[in-house]
């Protein structure tokens, strides 16, 4: 963004030299070169300020495009979020059940603690 602002100060700068130059070397003589220079300056002034109005644009515009990316970074991490939880949460079930299964199997038949000696 320094390059930009640099720019600018240039533009500045050298539409104020040419101004002065425009003073110093002009073959008109009194209202002719007052008036010549004030449509000038006018003109400049328009020119800034349409580039002004334009880099502005430009900024809101990468501003609003840097958001939207941001806003769909965090929407696809936050459904990869909850498509891990969702998995792990399956296999946590599987696993789960495989094991109430492995232990349904390897019980001898009868009531739970039946066979457990005191």
């Amino acid at each position: 963004m320094g390059d930009k602002t640099e720019f600018l100060a240039g533009v500045v700068i050298g539409a104020l030299a040419g101004v002065g130059l425009g003073i110093l070397l002009a073959p008109q003589a009194g209202q002719a070169t007052r008036q010549r220079l004030r449509n000038r300056a006018d003109e400049v002034g328009t020119r800034l300020r349409s580039s002004a109005d334009e880099f502005s644009g430009r900024m809101r515009q990468s501003t609003d495009e840097l958001t939207q990316r941001g806003r769909t970074a965090m929407d696809e991490l936050a459904q990869r979020g909850r498509r891990v939880v969702d998995e792990g949460s399956q296999r946590l079930r599987e696993a789960y059940d495989r094991g109430r299964e492995t232990i349904a199997r390897s019980e001898p038949a009868g009531e739970p603690g039946e066979n457990e000696s005191v």
